[in-house]
């Protein structure tokens, strides 16, 4: 298992609701 794959993998993923949840609280 490569660490450093999932924890890429974890930080897009946040990245990403990080930004849908900012984009809804300017609706």
């Amino acid at each position: 298992m490569n660490i450093e794959k999932v924890f890429i993998e974890r930080e897009e993923f946040w990245s990403k609701k990080k930004l849908k949840s900012s984009q809804e609280s300017l609706d």
